[in-house]
């Protein structure tokens, strides 16, 4: 019987992350009628008509145990600040999780050290505000802008049974999010958001979550590799 750490990136995942990185990565600047800053090479891109601007963003990311999703409302604030609040879907897992395949191929996860099967899943809905701090605006080209950022808020868990799916049932959880990060933007147009961040996410409940037989756990961590994507409303 052949086993591997539970690390479930999904093969159609991973593909799409390399299919968008090279897109994301090059600077492709649009022929806007942008006031005349433009002739100015040192003027940054974002002038006094986008303070305030309001646009939406999504991320697509890769976790160190699945994969995660979100959209974004976004507003400008002024060249350093962006202001968002996003809503994302993951799942968590249990570090002690093994997968583990039989004669023909199946797999199924167990507890690695005592080898008993899963017990549930944990579906998780995170809801968070937050801000992103653009570094080094003086001394750097607008056309890479790296950022810090962090962000928390309300977590929505929904607990189900793990051989029994998705749809089959279960009870929901109410917890706290938090992360922080760090990325960069990379373009020329003022209305575009394309980028890349790596972000270090912990979600927590008050009451605890049993995915392993006798495994209780409040809180769960990881780190997610993001690709970001959206835009300024005019």
């Amino acid at each position: 019987m052949n086993t591997k750490l539970y690390t479930p990136w999904p093969k159609c995942a991973v593909y799409l992350l390399m299919i968008l990185l090279p897109i994301m990565l090059p600077v492709t600047v649009f022929s806007q009628n942008i006031e005349d800053d433009e002739d100015d090479e040192d003027a940054d891109i974002y002038t006094e008509r986008f303070k305030n601007a309001n646009g939406a963003a999504g991320t697509f990311g890769l976790t160190t145990t699945s994969f995660i999703v979100s959209g974004s409302f976004v507003r400008l604030l002024n060249p350093d600040w962006i202001a968002f609040a996003s809503l994302a879907m993951t799942s968590a897992n249990d570090p002690m999780e093994i997968e583990r395949f039989d004669f023909f191929g199946r797999s199924f996860v167990t507890d690695s050290e005592t080898g008993l099967p899963k017990k549930h899943s944990l579906f998780l809905i995170p809801v968070t505000i937050g801000a992103q701090r653009r570094l080094f605006r003086e001394d750097m080209n607008s056309a890479f802008r790296p950022f810090l950022e962090a962000g928390a808020g309300p977590t929505f868990g929904y607990v189900y049974r793990y051989e029994e799916g998705f749809f089959s049932g279960g009870y929901m959880k109410l917890g706290f999010n938090g992360f922080i990060g760090a990325g960069a933007y990379f373009g020329s147009n003022p209305f575009s958001l394309q980028g890349l961040t790596v972000r270090y996410q912990v979600d927590t409940f008050v009451s605890s979550v049993e995915l392993l037989p006798n495994r209780f756990r409040n809180s769960f961590q990881g780190i997610s590799l993001n690709l970001i994507f959206g835009t300024f409303f005019n």
